[in-house]
């Protein structure tokens, strides 16, 4: 990862520690300048941040997760206030991270299988997330696709699961592919 300030010269590139066979999954910014991204390995999932006036990432949380474990995904307020969303064993579930670096409890959100997953902050501090699930094996599916949406208002914990969508059609190349849903926060 590297950064630059401006549009001028190229960024000097550093390896984020512990990052091999991790493929990176989400990366997010905000206007003030911090910068989250999400890798994703066979057996963790690792969050580095890196906050605006600096030019190194830290990573700042690492989650270790099952075999059958799938996505992950991040979200930055406009105040610097950290989301991260991940899925394991059959559940997707949501930690938070305040602006004084303190992370929060370890929520389940709902059910998922192979999840898509979106997440997103608003200026007021409101966490939003949403996910398609739908169990896919070579390009066949016999299950429909579920898009869930959930939500916290700041300094709350989550409400209830909805269910915005159920794609029905199922078969050889009859699944909801990627990324099925989109989370997109204006004002």
């Amino acid at each position: 990862a590297g950064t630059t300030s401006g549009a001028s010269g190229a960024p000097a590139l550093r390896t984020l520690s512990g990052t091999q066979s991790q493929n990176v999954t989400a990366l997010v910014g905000n206007a003030r300048g911090d910068v989250a991204l999400s890798t994703r390995g066979l057996r963790s999932r690792l969050i580095f941040l890196r906050r605006r006036g600096t030019t190194t990432f830290s990573r700042v949380l690492t989650i270790n997760v099952s075999s059958n474990a799938r996505d992950v995904t991040v979200a930055l307020s406009p105040d610097g206030q950290l989301l991260v969303v991940w899925e394991d064993r059959h559940e997707v579930f949501a930690r938070h991270r305040g602006t004084s670096g303190s992370w929060g409890a370890v929520h389940t959100l709902g059910p998922g299988v192979q999840s898509n997953l979106q997440a997103a902050m608003d200026s007021t501090g409101r966490m939003l997330v949403a996910w398609k699930s739908q169990r896919v094996n070579e390009g066949e599916s016999n299950a429909p696709a579920v898009v869930s949406f959930i939500t916290a208002a700041p300094g709350h914990g989550f409400g209830s699961r909805r269910t915005i969508e159920t794609v029905g059609q199922t078969g050889a190349g009859r699944f909801v592919g990627a990324p099925g849903v989109r989370l997109a926060v204006t004002g």
